[in-house]
Order: C-alpha cells, then sequence, then structure tokens
C-alpha cells in the first residue's frame, strides 16, 4: 500500500463554483493509483444521487478486510500530511491531527443499511470514461448489471476535498477487470 514516501499533496485548487481541493500525486507528479489485491463486489448499481441520467455515478465496492486495513491506514497517512501543512489549505490556520481526524470522512463508509463499503466515483461516458476489461484482458463494455460482476478496480487517488469543517477524499476507478460469472436460471 502507500507509504508516506510515495505520495504529495499539492497546492490548494479553488475552483470556479467555490470547491476546495487539494491535489494527490506520486512524488513525480503523476497519478497516484490504487489496486486492491482481491476483486470485489459491487454494493449497489452505480449511479449519481437524484440524476439517471448522470455519466459521473459512484461506485461502491464491498469491503473485505484486507482493503478495509488499506483505506484505514491511507486515511492515517493523509491526516498527516494534511496536518503537517495544514496553515497552507486552511488560510493560517494550524491542525493538530486530533483536529484533522475529527474532519476527515472517513474511506470506508457505512451504509444505512449497515453494509460496509469504499465509494468511488467512475465516468460512464465521455473522455474520461473508465476503461473495462474482462478476466482474458480484452477490452470490453460496462456491464448493463454492476450486481452480477465481480470488480478489480484501478483507482486514482485524486484529491482531498475541502468543504466547511469536513475533509475527504476523492477515490476515481480510471479501469476495472470485470469477472462476469454467468448465471444461471433458478427455474
Amino acid at each position: 500500500m502507500t507509504t508516506a514516501l510515495d505520495f504529495k499533496l499539492g497546492d490548494l485548487l479553488v475552483t470556479s463554483k467555490g470547491a476546495k481541493q487539494i491535489p494527490v500525486t506520486n512524488q513525480n507528479g503523476q497519478p497516484l493509483i490504487f489496486m486492491p489485491n482481491e476483486a470485489l463486489t459491487v454494493c449497489y448499481q452505480p449511479s449519481a444521487f437524484n440524476d439517471p441520467d448522470a455519466t459521473r455515478v459512484n461506485l461502491c465496492l464491498g469491503m473485505t478486510p484486507s482493503l478495509a486495513e488499506q483505506l484505514k491506514s491511507l486515511d492515517v497517512l493523509l491526516i498527516n500530511a494534511i496536518a503537517a501543512e495544514s496553515k497552507k489549505y486552511f488560510g493560517g490556520q494550524s491542525l493538530s491531527i486530533e483536529e484533522v481526524k475529527n474532519r476527515m470522512q472517513p474511506s470506508l463508509k457505512l451504509s444505512d443499511k449497515g453494509y460496509d463499503h469504499w465509494r468511488c466515483k467512475m465516468n460512464i461516458a465521455g473522455r474520461s470514461k473508465v476503461q473495462c476489461y474482462g478476466t482474458d484482458r480484452l477490452v470490453r463494455a460496462l456491464p448493463e448489471n454492476w450486481l452480477a460482476v465481480s470488480v478489480r478496480p484501478r483507482v486514482q487517488i485524486k484529491s482531498i476535498w475541502i468543504m466547511s469543517k469536513e475533509i475527504g477524499i476523492i477515490f476515481e476507478v480510471v479501469a476495472c477487470q470485470i469477472d462476469e460469472s454467468v448465471q444461471e436460471c433458478p427455474f
């Protein structure tokens, strides 16, 4: 998994709409990519909140014990890095590790129904559309039913968002290997 030497935080960016983000890259300024070791289940059909026509959707992936530990470790690394440079990101205000931790939205999410999951963003159309491959390593179309497949995602740890008193990580699925098992008719 990522170590403290593998990533760096960029300068605070403010979009035209006022959203604040801190880019996350590797030490060479290239996208920071994370790939879980195991295939993951998909918890819900990818969607965007109240927008059935959205091309940027949430992909919620099922949790494994190994992935949970890796995400918790990543959260700790980023919390420490943000706290170390907090004056740069919070208008000269110095925040302790505990203060940053209290603002941080954990990467490991718990749904209203009690499911542990990892929420990532994914583009399903356009220039940045996710690249999908089959287990044969050949390009394939997006699955119609994401609930019937397992996924090995290639995830970019894109940036850290800052909103009011909250902080969180933007994970973006840039590619995924899809294992679409044949489902047998139960009748």
